[in-house]
């Protein structure tokens, strides 16, 4: 999966699947969360993720998930590309 980030400048990938989206994360994106993945997952979430998720489902945006997490930004982004991966969060339209 490409994950691009047009304000960042940046992308990663994930080979380990068959095909190849690109998603655009920019700072005014909000996001989906699905309450099963999170659950499934609760163990192996980092505090910063349950941060980005609880924003989440309270409907920040990634600039304002930013401006609260006292992560750098970076890392909150890290943390939004890592859920949107393991499929707890999912960027709305």
């Amino acid at each position: 999966m490409l994950i691009s980030d047009e304000s960042m400048g940046s992308s990663s990938e994930d080979e380990g699947l068959d095909v190849e989206m690109e998603l655009e994360i920019v700072g005014d994106t909000t996001f989906m969360v699905d309450v099963e993945q999170e659950e499934a997952w609760g163990s192996e979430l980092q505090k910063t993720d349950g941060a980005v998720i609880e924003l989440a489902k309270a409907g920040m945006n990634l600039a304002r998930m930013e401006s609260i997490i006292p992560e750098p930004s970076e890392t909150v982004r890290a943390s939004v590309v890592n859920l949107i991966e393991m499929g707890v969060l999912f960027p709305r339209p």
